[in-house]
């Protein structure tokens, strides 16, 4: 199969902020150039679940009027919640649906891929934080209901504590532990002031700014840049064993299923083929209560 055929749909999950949609732009154009070095040169499209075009219509459109035979859908979201169950595999049921000579393939979510501790990291090294054992660094993050969506962060910490000599604490504006609870832990550790805090968003927005006066609130030092400006989460885009998922599941979500050309959704969400009992798509037919409205 030729590059030519071969397209990655970055799909995010949009904003009424337009620094959302830029960013995910960006974040388009540095998987292109990663491609061209590689000499791969693979499509690359950016596709939106709310606010924002190109809708996953559009990214439809689009693959069936290039030719394109085969499409990796790689979902821009950092918990395996209610759009990761929910709205991620119908827009890639859609995406199927629509480009109908296309088959598609779901990656895992960033979540749970070594790529997120990596982009992480890559903005502390960036931003030129200086990697001792005086310095604390803080993860702040949205917050959920759902303890597994709390827990991928709380992992990311650990990670990067055993990787460097980071002290490395998760916090979150709309969870515990707080922003004020993880800062006061970190400096009772003896970190070095001020804390240095990351936004664990994907780009910037409204939430990037809810985080900003949290960081500002406790004095923290609130790190440039969101995961959007990494070249982790470009190599993640093209990698991130979105081939390797045609072929083995995935601990979480729905990461695997693979919609072959001519597959389609139904008016009510149920996609074509699947089964109902079948672990990796139960959550992907299933109708969860949308808990979590996210703030991008």
């Amino acid at each position: 199969m030729s590059a030519a055929d071969l397209a990655v749909v970055l799909l995010a999950h949009g904003s009424p902020d337009p620094r959302h949609a830029r960013g995910v732009e960006r974040l388009a154009v540095r998987v292109r150039d990663i491609a061209a070095t590689r000499g791969t040169n693979e499509r690359v499209l950016c596709a939106f679940l709310d606010h924002n075009t190109p809708t996953p219509e559009d990214a439809a459109a689009s693959l069936l009027d290039n030719g394109v035979r085969e499409a990796i859908v790689v979902p821009l979201l950092l918990t395996t919640g209610f759009h990761s169950h929910v709205d991620v595999p119908l827009a890639m049921a859609l995406i199927a649906e629509r480009a109908h000579e296309c088959a598609v393939t779901l990656s895992r979510p960033l979540a749970i891929d070594p790529g997120f501790a990596k982009a992480i990291e890559e903005l502390l090294r960036n931003s030129g934080v200086a990697a001792t054992s005086s310095t604390g660094v803080l993860l702040i993050g949205a917050g959920s209901r759902d303890p597994e969506a709390l827990a991928t962060l709380a992992i990311a910490a650990q990670e990067i504590a055993a990787s460097s000599e980071f002290h490395v604490a998760a916090a979150f504006v709309d969870a515990e532990p707080s922003v004020f609870e993880s800062h006061a832990a970190l400096v009772a550790r003896g970190c070095d002031l001020p804390i240095q805090a990351i936004s664990v968003v994907i780009s910037d927005g409204i939430l990037r700014g809810r985080i900003a006066t949290a960081a500002d609130e406790v004095g923290a030092h609130l790190v440039p840049g969101t995961l959007v400006d990494t070249d982790a989460l470009a190599a993640f885009a093209l990698d991130g064993d979105a081939r390797s998922a045609r072929r083995s599941a995935v601990r979480l979500g729905v990461a695997g299923i693979r919609l072959e050309a001519h597959a389609s959704v139904d008016t009510s969400g149920s996609v074509a083929g699947l089964r109902h009992d079948d672990p990796l798509v139960a959550a992907t037919v299933g109708r969860p209560s949308r808990s979590d409205p996210e703030q991008v």
